[in-house]
Formats: C-alpha cells, structure tokens, sequence
C-alpha cells in the first residue's frame, strides 16, 4: 500500500478517479494490479496494489555504478513495454516509469506506482521525476505516450549505465540548451553494441515528432538490437559474453595497445591485434562487439 499526500480538493478526486480507473482495468501479466484506493486521512489518500517480492530494476543495478548485460537489460525493458502498450490502449499514460517504478515478481517486470497516471484526455501532473522526464513533462508538466517511451528508454540506459545515466538535466528547456543531452554515447560501455544507442538516441529527442511513433514501434526496435552475443563488463579493460565463451581484453604496453580476443580460453588471431594506439584499439573492440551482437 502506498499513501500520497493531496493538496486541494480537486487534486485528491483526481487521484482517486485515476487510481480506482486503474483498479477497474483488467489484469494484465505486466502491470502492478491496484487492488483499491480510498482517503487515508485528510491530507492522504491510498492506493493499495498486488505485492511484489523480487525487487525492482533499481535493485539490479545495486550496489550503485553495476551496469546489467545488455541483452538481459533489454530482455526486461522490452518486457515492461508490454505492460505500457496496455496503459496506452486503454488510453492512460503512466508519466512516472523509472527502475524503481517497475518491480520483479518472479522475475517478470511489472509497472507499478500510479499516482501520476492520467487519462490522455487530461495528461497535466503536479511534479515529475526529472532525471528520467522528457523536456515536455518539465517544460508544461503535461505528458503524452511519447514521454513514456523517453522514460522507458532512460530507464533502459540506466540499466545499462548503472545509474550513470540518471542525471539532471539543463536548463531552460529548450531544444539548444538540451543538444548533446542526455550524454548517453559517453556514458555507455564498449560492450553495447551501435545499433542499440541508435534506438536509445531516438526514443531521447527532444521533439516528439522525432521518436519512435508509439511504445510498440519503440519495443520492436529494442528487440531487433537485442544482441545476440551480449557482453558483460568484468574490469577496467575487459568485458566477458554472458556464456563466458568469449572475452576481450584491451591493454597497453611498451609497443602500444593490444587487443586480445579469446574464444572458450583460446585466442582468436583473426580479431586480436597489436600495436594499436588507444583510439584505435577502441574503435577495434567496438567493431567486434557490433559484429558479434548481430543475431
């Protein structure tokens, strides 16, 4: 059960109209079921929900700065987009989808926490979260399904960053104070693959118009950049696929650097490659991690 404090009257009616809609929905495998919702007392009211035990996506980033496989990140996300494409045919939007938002029953994403869920017809919000809001939620505090897919894709570079990615935006909100953020390209790791960050970088403009046209085209995207060999980073110059079977590591020496790729304990002469500036050695862990991710 959660208890959100209301300020005036009309607030406190329509949190409990969008929260007893909430409860009138039919279940669905992955949204939190709002079981009821009612006045606590004069200053709060509460929703109560289904209990889940597994945690939310925050906690697989816990302790702070562990990114999740990438693969698994997007396993996950994709998952939690089923849930939101219900919301949305129904005609609700969630406007508050973080980590911490979507809880793990068995593993199995789950939306949750409704207090700022509203009609389409009547998107406007008393706050956000403005780590993961889109420009126009802090801009006009009004919301639409496509600052959902900019929360769910903030939510899917948190995983993949470990928290990195959440960070506060600049101000004023405008198209040229907000170029180059969120700074997702620096912060992601040589073991997600280039068409992945492409689909982040589009479910994160700025405009509207330039995202993805609703939350299903947006997990399709995800899905196909799903990669197929996913890499998990094991130290400073070193990240290991999720079998184990491959590793690459990137070193320095007194002849440069040197990029050895081992497959199942075995190096793999054909990709590793010595004598390499830093840049270079980059860009060459990088191309074998794109190559590798394709399915």
């Amino acid at each position: 059960m959660k208890l959100l404090p209301v300020g005036a009257l009309s607030d406190r009616d329509a949190l409990l109209e969008e929260a007893r809609n909430m409860a009138a929905l039919a279940p669905h495998e992955n949204v939190v079921q709002v079981l009821d919702a009612g006045d606590w007392d004069s200053d709060h009211v509460y929703i109560a929900s289904e209990v889940c035990h597994g945690g939310s996506l925050a906690t697989l980033c816990s302790p702070p700065a562990v990114p999740v496989d990438p693969a698994a990140a997007c396993a996950l996300v994709s998952t939690a987009c089923r849930g939101l494409v219900f919301m949305h045919q129904q005609g609700l939007v969630h406007l508050d989808i973080r980590p911490a938002n979507i809880l793990l029953s068995g593993g199995v994403p789950k939306l949750a926490d409704f207090g700022l869920a509203r009609w389409l017809t009547n998107a406007k919000v008393p706050h956000v979260y403005t780590p993961h809001a889109a420009p126009e939620m802090l801009r006009d505090y009004c919301g639409t399904e496509a600052s959902d897919q900019y929360a769910m894709a903030m939510t899917l570079a948190h995983l993949l960053t470990g928290g990195a990615a959440c960070t506060m935006p600049p101000t004023p909100v405008s198209e040229l104070s907000w170029r180059g953020f969120p700074p997702l390209r620096p912060l992601l790791g040589l073991n997600v693959p280039e068409r992945l960050i492409r689909v982040l970088l589009k479910a994160t403009k700025f405009e509207v118009a330039d995202r993805y046209a609703s939350i299903e085209a947006f997990k399709r995207s995800v899905d196909r950049a799903t990669p197929a060999v996913s890499f998990a980073v094991v130290g400073p110059e070193a990240i290991r696929s999720a079998d184990s079977g491959w590793e690459i590591e990137w070193v320095s020496g007194r002849r440069g650097w040197s990029v050895r790729v081992r497959r199942n304990g075995r190096g793999v002469g054909r990709l590793s490659a010595r004598g390499l500036d830093e840049a270079t050695a980059t860009r060459h862990v990088s191309a074998i991690v794109n190559d590798l991710a394709q399915p």
